[in-house]
């Protein structure tokens, strides 16, 4: 693409879809303007530069060589700070930067340089780069520096006193060919081109009109918000706007509005129809502003008010909705544009209704910028009620949903709960307003049914006091959520001393408690909270019924409190007198929300709001979830770091890899929430994946925004609605176009391609971009054939994921919806995202949850989601496979997170070894849980099919525990004298093991066992592979004598450093702890894996740890070490970063193995308990060969043994063994 500005006009050579746009001249009438600084032309670089020259560079043009020669290059930036930033000038023949280069004057519209140069040309990268990775680096760029040679300085006479002369102004000139941009998306040109307060000034001195209008098409989208493009002031406002758009077509165009010399208040705009030669008409109601209104994200019209500062520029983008069946021809009307105290000004509109139908709208097609008309969507808001969730139905005074009933009761506040048969509610819910002589009485009315839908039942109750009257509206969805809101309006002034709302719930159903500031857990029995921290719900209850509370009425009642921090509602917060008590008294767990003393006007009604929500939320699946297993992966990246690639291999296909979600950064979902790029790449992918039985969803939330969004332009214009207002900053490619009123979010690097450069959406709840959101994830399903999205906590509320639900359901019933959330930043997420999980399929809880530190009842209650109808997956670390299997739970294949590669394929091996998905589960937390051990510590799940079983043991012991099986053979349905037990083989898991009936089962700390009872025992592959090495041995050491010749050894200078052979055995190692200390030796030919057993003796050594590292002839090398402080390991192979927080260590000796199989070089640990810990695999055509050394002890690195300046404390390690295997 060329971008070219040439004499009185400015073009762009450029076609698009069925749009070609033309040289666009002075307007008529228009005095040719007097240009501040000479033309310049502009281009896209036909080969992207290295990144970190920045974005943008000009072509200058050197005749002859000269010891200096002067450049004037007249960029015209709406950005400030250029005098902070380096100039980089480098010889475009030889590639050789060039060090002589000095600035002489700088500004937002030109720069002055001298450089040193011989006849050719150069370029000169102005906005080069730091080596930006997050939105917490300080700064994008390079700051400036001179570094020319003092001497060329002073001969030159270009020293700081002598450039104040001008002297250099008279030196040889260079010419600027051209300005040029790394990317379309990086180019200024034409709309981010600046004019100059001269050129600005002449344009209003030649039209007097306060407010000068200025029409552009969908392509020149109007950026600036402060200055004016130079394209505006050489054409002069214009009152005309032509375009051409297919039938079906929902045409967008633009009216740029630049109060020139006064405020404009309260812009508005009228529509005239559109008429065609033939009398045809496009209705005024099909035209749309959407700046100033539309409809919310709850389904409501509103109305925007917008004012234009003087001196500053408002984009107004329209929309007009073109029939399928619309006559061609050329449509005219006209557009009325108002302000306050201002003359009315027509703009002319003339669109050419071409004869072709378009697809989708023009959806299809992100340029159009046809997807605006989704910002005012209400699609998903119908009364759809998706899977497995049925029609309510009422009876008397009791509305059903799924497993649920609610009977209501005096004053429409429910009477009684069930879930099951298990009742929730101990007494009625009581609202009590208590004045300082009581509580008031109120004789209430009968409860009038106000709607009922098969999705959606409401009523009102009004009941009458003595002082004022109290209303009750109330709602019930299909889903369960049911949602109050109380009204009372005073007849007299008054005091109050409380307004509260009262839960007695049976102790059965309120076993738990989650929210309010709680983790999740066991309920104390005594519990309170007065609004500190940004939580407004909470949740009691058990795996069988429980019940949600969520106290409403701030300005925002989403998920990520942690985020947007609101403020309290005023009626529940009360200016902090507002809170939570929850109180165990015989048979009822009471849990009061409180409000505190306030006075009332009479008159003046006061409204108190909350919703609740019954659980289990629906049924338990567990089949379904035993077979849907997930392949997500964030870290397979291509080599040419386009992205990653979320591809399964066939082997994990074969394990039953079903669903793949393509993360963000993907090469087929590289945008972060905007999977709406690379479309034709993601479309063959799926056809791909769906040929192969396997289902494929796309990361795509709402709480930040890709800057690579074709309609950024247009969601800017509306102020704070879409993109959070913040202080900017961040990427350069933000800094450079947006300037300031955004917060800069996630930042992901491409190689050299484009990166991603994210900000953070708004926090307002009725935004429309949760409208657009909506939709984009049903044509999403519609036009790319996925089957569902993967949320990444997200900052919207129930209602819009129940639309996505509904959308999705609408175009593909079987859609699935995952949702990760972060305990660290959502503390209790589970209570957060309550309400979604009707809605959800999985949740994946998460990061920064510490599973070897939770206790049972916070799995079952933070993690696993059974109490809520759902089943989950673990994720920070890989979680705890062991104490997942209790909760049906593993982590995820493919995904790494704190430097552990999630693995799940050991338990599935033994899942499907017995057949989970035909089986019961029945959880330790069931009264009928037919095996249970002796040790409280060690809890038993069962999966019961007939004629076999399968236990799942996990310890939360501090040591190894001997435990034994306490079974009820009859709930087992087993014969115990044929009963055979016994623990499959399976590598990363456990051991092949056999016990008797009542023989004791040995169980390791944080770990546990999955053990098959039937009555035909173990086969031999259940019994073979397990994870003794099968190889010979070729060397066997105890190191109990002297080291031979075959050794060396190497120890560091520093004192109280020592390798010696330890008199019972073992080569000690005694140094400090960041020292080297170690032993080399020769393997022997045929070595394909080599173990050593370690004991830390008080070694405190992270990098130099004491470890296991193989070299190999061509210099590759591997190493594995201990990083005791830190309870990891670490793993380092050559050229490579070493990779620390690796699996868990023990307290006592650790084996330390590096296996060579035909593919893979493995990196695995373990204590001894028979279960290997895969710490990494590489290929294994990075390591040819076999390996020829080994070292053993404490080294820096795979090949350093150096020391660190601060040698640390003294320590020792123990390598006690050595084994050498062969084939």
């Amino acid at each position: 693409m060329t971008l070219f500005a040439k004499g009185n006009i400015v073009c762009v050579a450029i076609a698009v879809g069925l749009i070609t746009f033309p040289v666009i001249a002075l307007a008529k009438g228009a005095l040719k303007p007097q240009l501040s600084e000479p033309e310049v032309a502009y281009s896209v670089a036909s080969t992207m530069w290295p990144l970190e020259l920045g974005a943008h560079r000009a072509k200058i043009r050197v005749k002859a060589s000269a010891p200096a020669v002067h450049a004037h290059l007249p960029w015209r930036l709406q950005m400030k700070g250029m005098e902070k930033r380096q100039i980089i000038v480098i010889h475009v023949a030889s590639g050789k930067k060039v060090n002589n280069v000095v600035r002489t004057s700088v500004n937002r519209m030109a720069c002055d340089i001298v450089f040193e140069a011989s006849a050719g040309d150069y370029f000169v990268y102005y906005l080069p780069m730091r080596n930006y990775r997050n939105p917490n680096d300080k700064s994008a760029y390079l700051p400036y520096r001179c570094g020319a040679d003092t001497e060329w300085l002073k001969k030159n006479k270009l020293g700081d006193k002598d450039l104040p002369k001008g002297a250099w102004s008279r030196l040889p000139t260079a010419e600027v060919i051209e300005f040029q941009a790394r990317t379309a998306s990086d180019s200024f040109f034409p709309m981010e081109v600046i004019a100059s307060k001269d050129e600005t000034k002449g344009l209003q001195a030649q039209y007097s009109q306060p407010l000068l209008i200025f029409p552009e098409d969908r392509v020149h989208t109007i950026r600036m918000r402060r200055d004016l493009p130079l394209r505006w002031v050489m054409r002069g406002p214009e009152t005309s706007l032509a375009g051409e758009a297919q039938r079906h077509e929902y045409f967008t165009f633009q009216l740029g509005l630049f109060a020139s010399s006064k405020k404009a208040d309260n812009v508005s705009v009228q529509f005239s129809d559109l008429r065609n030669e033939s009398g045809a008409v496009i209705q005024a109601s099909a035209l749309t502003c959407f700046n100033l209104g539309g409809i919310d994200s709850m389904g409501e019209p509103f109305t925007k008010v917008v004012h234009v500062p003087v001196g500053q520029i408002q984009a107004l983008w329209f929309g007009v909705d073109i029939a399928k069946d619309q006559a061609v021809g050329v449509y005219a009307g006209t557009i009325d544009v108002r302000a306050d105290h201002m003359e009315p000004q027509k703009i002319e509109v003339r669109i050419k209704v071409l004869p072709e139908v378009i697809a989708e709208r023009g959806d299809n097609e992100p340029w159009r910028h046809s997807r605006l008309r989704w910002l005012n969507s209400t699609a998903g808001s119908s009364d759809t009620i998706p899977a497995p969730y049925q029609a309510l139905e009422v009876e008397g005074s009791a509305v059903s949903c799924v497993g649920r009933v609610l009977k209501l009761g005096k004053g429409g506040l429910p009477a009684s709960i069930r879930s099951g048969d298990v009742p929730v509610l101990q007494s009625p819910i009581r609202f009590t307003i208590e004045s300082t002589a009581g509580p008031l009485s109120f004789t209430s009315g009968k409860s009038e049914w106000t709607q009922q839908t098969q999705a959606r039942v409401a009523w009102k109750t009004d009941s009458k006091g003595t002082f004022g009257v109290l209303s009750c509206n109330g709602e019930m969805e299909y889903d369960g959520h049911v949602r109050y809101s109380m009204t009372y309006t005073p007849s007299h002034d008054m005091d109050l001393k409380d307004v509260r709302l009262e839960l007695p719930m049976q102790p059965e159903a309120a076993q738990y408690i989650v929210g309010a500031g709680h983790d999740g857990g066991v309920r104390p029995k005594d519990f309170s909270w007065n609004w500190k921290g940004p939580y407004n719900s909470f949740w009691l209850g058990s795996t069988e019924a429980g019940l949600h509370c969520k106290l409403l009425g701030g300005s925002y009642t989403g998920p990520m409190l942690s985020l947007y921090h609101p403020k309290p509602p005023t009626t529940w917060g009360n200016r902090g007198k507002g809170g939570l008590k929850i109180i165990e008294q015989g048979r009822s767990v009471t849990a009061t929300v409180f409000s505190g003393s306030r006075k009332l006007k009479a008159g003046v009604p006061m409204t108190f709001e909350f919703s609740l929500l019954i659980t289990p939320l629906k049924p338990l699946d567990p089949p379904t979830h035993f077979k849907t297993r997930y392949y997500h992966t964030g870290d397979n990246w291509l080599k040419d770091g386009r992205g990653n690639d979320p591809e399964p291999s066939e082997a994990n296909l074969a394990l039953g890899v079903n669903v793949v979600n393509l993360h963000h950064a993907s090469i087929f979902n590289p945008y972060i929430n905007y999977p709406f790029i690379r479309t034709k790449e993601l479309s063959a992918f799926t056809k791909k994946m769906h040929s192969k039985q396997v289902k494929v969803k796309v990361y795509n939330t709402v709480r930040e925004l890709t800057s690579m969004v074709p309609e950024l332009w247009a969601l800017r214009s509306l102020g704070d609605e879409v993109i959070a207002p913040g202080g900017g900053g961040g990427y350069s490619w933000c800094q450079e176009h947006m300037i300031d009123g955004y917060r800069p979010a996630w930042f992901q690097r491409f190689g050299d391609s484009p990166p991603d450069a994210a900000f953070v959406t708004s926090g307002n709840p009725r935004s429309r971009w949760q409208n657009y959101y909506v939709e984009g994830n049903g044509w999403l399903v519609r036009n790319m054939d996925t089957d569902g999205i993967y949320l990444d906590d997200v900052s919207y509320d129930r209602t819009i994921l129940q639309r996505v639900r509904a959308v999705m359901a609408e175009a593909k019933p079987g859609c699935l919806i995952d949702l990760h959330s972060n305990t660290g930043f959502s503390k209790g997420c589970v209570n957060h995202y309550m309400e979604f999980l009707p809605y959800i399929d999985r949740p994946w809880f998460g990061e920064s949850f510490h599973y070897d530190a939770m206790t049972p009842d916070q799995y079952l209650i933070q993690v696993s989601g059974i109490p809520f109808g759902l089943m989950g997956e673990m994720l920070h670390a890989g979680g705890n496979l062991w104490r997942g299997t209790l909760y049906g739970m593993t982590n995820r294949l493919g995904w790494t997170t704190n430097r552990v590669k999630c693995d799940p394929r050991p338990v599935w091996k033994i899942w499907d070894r017995f057949g989970i998905t035909d089986s019961k589960m029945i959880g330790y937390w069931k009264s009928d849980c037919p095996v249970k051990t002796d040790n409280d510590q060690v809890l038993a799940t069962v999966y019961q099919k007939e004629g076999s079983a399968m236990i799942a043991l996990a310890s939360w012991a501090a040591s190894p525990v001997d435990v034994r099986l306490v079974i009820d053979w009859k709930a087992l349905g087993l014969d115990p004298a044929k009963a055979k037990f016994f623990a499959p083989a399976s590598v990363g898991f456990q051991q092949a093991k056999q016990w008797k009936v009542g023989d004791s089962i040995k169980v390791s700390p944080k770990r546990g066992l999955l053990i098959l009872v039937d009555e035909s025992g173990p086969t031999e592959d259940d019994l073979a592979g397990g994870v003794k090495m099968k190889r010979s041995i070729l060397l066997k050491k105890k190191f109990t004598a002297p080291l031979g010749k075959e050794w060396t050894t190497i120890t560091s200078k520093q004192a109280k450093t020592s390798v010696t052979v330890s008199k019972t055995g073992g080569l000690v190692f005694r140094a400090p702890a960041h020292v080297s200390a170690c032993v080399k030796g020769q393997l022997p030919k045929g070595t394909t894996a080599v173990e050593c057993l370690i004991e830390n003796k008080g070694d405190r050594g992270e990098t130099w740890g004491p470890g296991l590292t193989l070299s190999w002839p061509g210099g590759q090398a591997l190493r594995i070490n201990l990083r005791t402080p830190s309870g990891a390991f670490g793993l380092e192979s050559t050229g490579g970063v070493q990779r620390v927080g690796l699996g868990r260590m023990s307290s006592g000796p650790m084996n330390l193995r590096i296996r060579l199989e035909k593919d893979e070089v493995v990196a695995e640990a373990t204590d001894g308990d028979g279960f290997w810990q895969q710490l990494g695999a590489y290929p294994r055509v990075d390591f040819p060969g076999e390996p020829n050394q080994v070292v053993l002890g404490k080294t820096r690195g795979v090949v350093d043994t150096s020391d660190h300046t601060d040698s640390g404390p003294v320590g020792a390690s123990i390598i006690q063994r050595l084994v050498i295997y062969g084939k």
